[in-house]
């Protein structure tokens, strides 16, 4: 979703993408080929040697003005065989993992990103670092809102846990919901295109006193995001998209690249962090549901503070960064 916020960006300026990719979602297959760009499917084992082949062999057919990997996959060997090519090389990070990067650009959007994660970098590389650069799709711009609604008691529930969700939090999460006991909920649950959990979740939700929605690949985020009182997210590039929506939220890492996130958002205050989904029980996530469900001020204030965090404008500097 964060290369979709960059390809619509680009295009908006008159360029076209293409995606060289390994594996992908077939709902997503579709939403690139709506968006007008390109997906080829690489046969190589990813980050492998022949897998940087194929990106240098793609750029030489169709000379782009950069080339954007994204991906733990890619390595400092893979940087620095794709560094070489006649275009800029942009390399979109989260942790600063790695000892050595090779990149022209190095984008790392979360908050408290900074220079000492990149000690080791090519003369002239530039650092895109933080929540000024974070990345939203085209879908969400415009749409910031005033003051997030805050009613007394929230009773409209986004939940909302990424892609794959390969551990089913979301069901925990249902079962957190169903342990409340209230009726009057409404409850919107949007499981990833690559999520197999779909049917059981349906299966849950229909057992469920509130009979909570279950929706798969959606492309109206950001109208649920106006339509809900609070969420329940992965602590991925959805925290970037709740804040700059004012929506106040619950994260739970499901990944080790969102520990930093969640304890980023929670510390800025436009989050509750629950930590790591593993330590999350049914029982303490219903506890922080009901918590934050009577606490309207607190709310507020969480929509007060992501809309100050994140001003919707990332990808337009990202561009610029692209072009100079």
């Amino acid at each position: 979703m964060r290369t979709l916020a960059l390809s619509q960006a680009w295009m908006e300026r008159g360029g076209a993408v293409t995606y060289y990719i390994a594996t992908i979602p077939e709902p997503l297959v579709g939403r690139l080929l709506r968006e007008g760009i390109r997906t080829i499917m690489v046969d190589e084992e990813p980050g492998s040697p022949g897998d940087a082949q194929s990106v240098k062999d793609g750029a030489a057919e169709f000379l782009p003005a950069a080339v954007v990997l994204d991906g733990y996959h890619f390595d400092a060997e893979f940087q620095r065989m794709v560094l070489d090519l006649d275009c800029k090389t942009v390399v979109v990070d989260d942790t600063g993992h790695l000892k050595k990067y090779y990149a022209d650009i190095i984008l790392n959007q979360n908050l408290g990103a900074g220079v000492e994660l990149y000690p080791d970098i090519p003369n002239g590389c530039r650092l895109l670092l933080g929540s000024p650069y974070a990345l939203l799709r085209r879908e969400f711009l415009g749409r910031q809102q005033g003051l997030k609604n805050a009613p007394d008691i929230a009773t409209r529930i986004l939940v909302t846990l990424g892609g794959s969700d390969p551990d089913n939090v979301t069901m925990k999460v249902l079962e957190a919901i169903d342990r409340l006991g209230r009726k009057n909920l409404e409850v919107v649950v949007v499981a990833g295109g690559a999520n197999v959990h779909f049917g059981a979740l349906a299966s849950r939700a229909e057992r469920m006193g509130c009979k909570p929605k279950v929706r798969q690949a959606v492309d109206n985020m950001p109208e649920l995001m106006e339509w809900a009182h609070l969420a329940v997210s992965a602590a991925g590039s959805s925290c970037w998209e709740m804040a700059y929506m004012g929506l106040p939220n619950i994260v739970i890492s499901l990944a080790e690249n969102q520990r930093g996130i969640a304890r980023s958002v929670g510390e800025y205050g436009c989050s509750m962090n629950l930590g790591w989904y593993e330590t999350v029980s049914v029982e303490s996530l219903a506890a922080a549901l009901d918590d934050l469900s009577a606490q309207p001020g607190t709310r507020a204030a969480m929509s007060v503070k992501g809309r100050e965090l994140i001003d919707g404008k990332g990808a337009a500097r990202v561009m610029e960064a692209i072009n100079a």
